[in-house]
């Protein structure tokens, strides 16, 4: 159990954000965004540098297209609006798991999960 709660109850939001484990969580989160955004930069500069057909397999192939929507193209034509709708959903999604992590489960691999499967990258 975490610092700041009893067994009935769960731990405050400031409990929850203070404590070597919480460094550590969000070091580790930071070291994950880091490492994603490099390797998203190397992919860009390594691929959209002189747009070719790259070969992997006889089967599979890397071929350099820049989607500006979501999956599959959805919502392309929305504009910046509901880009920054949908990145203030995702961040709020991740938060409100983080908020509720010890209410759904005291596990701590699943907490990290959950705070790390919210907002990714959006351009």
């Amino acid at each position: 159990m975490i610092d700041g709660g009893t067994p009935d109850t769960p731990p405050n939001l400031g409990a929850r954000l203070t404590g070597s484990a919480a460094r550590r969580l969000m070091v580790f989160a930071l070291v994950v965004l880091v490492l994603d955004q490099v390797s998203k930069q190397y992919m860009l500069d390594w691929i959209f540098a002189t747009p070719q057909v790259y070969p992997v397999l006889p089967f599979v192939n890397l071929v350099p297209v820049w989607n500006p929507g979501i999956s599959f193209g959805m919502l392309a034509d929305g504009g910046l609006v509901v880009r920054i709708g949908l990145t203030c959903l995702a961040f709020a999604v991740a938060g409100w798991f983080f908020w509720n992590s010890t209410a759904l489960t005291n596990g701590r691999m699943l907490r990290l999960d959950l705070s790390l499967a919210g907002p990714s990258g959006m351009r």
